[in-house]
């Protein structure tokens, strides 16, 4: 059992993705900033890793935690420098990149690993243009588990042609109520600019209205596409989708 709070304020920190990085062993902090992890004797060699959107990664050996009952993590606030925006006389055209129709007969789902981790889908967004502004992001979902869910968007670089470090240090967390369609997630407010290609995070945190499931829902999908990812715990390892695509797209204005 732990706590992880804000070094400055004491402040608890909520939705922290805990766990030993592409090893599909972790979880994420609640609301509260508190969270439970249990481990085995192949995992005391490990490293476990505290990672949230504004905040400097953190490490620490597994073998020193198990040592307390309960302990306090501590995150620094990171320093980001805003990027450039290119201001320009052109009329702004607004498009629609990713994947933007679904096949009612064909669904792929998504599962955590535990009730209290997260899972999460991803999709390569190429952009043709710079300074284009990200305005929202759109989700087809055929069932989920529960009537409201909490999504978190995340934005990360495209590294080795796959999702890598984050773009974004932006805390933007989702509530929406589910149900089976397409759901719109507004990014206009975050003032969201993209020089390069990059991924799109969508990721389901858990809820406790879950009743003790895992975090499931079972997405829109459409044959062929490509640069589609998925995962199934928080720091795990990023799974290529094979087969399908995630109906999952983006408006951008350009």
């Amino acid at each position: 059992m732990g706590i992880i709070i804000n070094q400055l304020d004491n402040k608890p920190i909520p939705y922290v993705n805990i766990g030993i990085r592409n090893k599909n062993f972790g979880a994420v902090s609640d609301e509260k900033g508190n969270f439970r992890l249990q481990f085995n004797t192949n995992q005391l060699a490990d490293t476990l890793t505290f990672s949230c959107v504004g905040y400097q990664e953190e490490s620490f050996p597994i073998k020193g935690i198990l040592s307390k009952e309960k302990i306090v993590f501590a995150m620094k606030e990171k320093v980001t420098e805003l990027p450039e925006v290119i201001v320009s006389s052109k009329k702004p055209k607004i498009r629609k990149i990713g994947i933007k129709s679904h096949n009612p007969f064909l669904q792929g789902i998504a599962q955590s690993r535990d009730i209290n981790d997260i899972v999460e889908i991803g999709r390569l967004i190429p952009i043709e243009n710079p300074n284009t502004k990200i305005t929202s992001a759109h989700l087809f979902l055929h069932y989920v588990s529960v009537d409201t869910a909490v999504f978190r968007i995340n934005f990360y670089r495209f590294q080795s042609e796959e999702p890598g470090s984050r773009m974004v240090e932006k805390s933007i967390i989702v509530r929406l109520p589910v149900s089976k369609g397409w759901h719109v997630m507004d990014l206009d407010k975050y003032n969201i600019y993209m020089q390069e290609d990059f991924f799109i995070g969508i990721e389901f945190l858990p809820n406790k209205s879950n009743n003790n499931r895992n975090n499931s829902f079972m997405y829109g999908a459409k044959l062929g596409g490509l640069n589609g990812f998925s995962r199934n715990s928080s720091l795990g390892k990023w799974e290529k989708a094979r087969g399908a695509a995630h109906s999952l797209y983006v408006t951008v204005r350009q």
